[in-house]
């Protein structure tokens, strides 16, 4: 089972390489990170729902080493500086610290 997820994950990477190339030079753009993101996006590979996940896992994160206040104190922040309420925030680092668990676990 896992070859296979290895398989299909070499497929996809395979296949978006080649894409995005192709969207490079018919669109004379660089080939560099930004333009994949906006690729990315453009092509709905990346939904606004995962880019608001990964954005708010990063920046508790990075607060989270940055600043000595509490973890409610900075999940309060994070909820006032992207306008979502302080539970959803809490649930979407929940959500990343299970994740991290099963990481661990496999």
């Amino acid at each position: 089972m896992e070859e296979n997820r290895k398989q299909v994950l070499d497929t996809f990477e395979k296949h978006l390489q080649t894409d995005f190339a192709n969207y490079c030079e018919k669109h004379e753009i660089e080939n560099n990170a930004e333009a994949m993101v906006t690729y990315l996006i453009d092509r709905q590979l990346l939904t606004a729902r995962i880019i608001r996940r990964y954005t708010i896992i990063r920046e508790f994160d990075r607060l989270y080493t940055g600043l000595g206040t509490s973890k409610s104190k900075k999940v309060e922040l994070l909820a006032d500086r992207f306008n979502l309420s302080s539970r959803h925030v809490w649930s979407l680092i929940k959500y990343s610290q299970r994740l991290d668990q099963k990481k661990k676990d496999i």
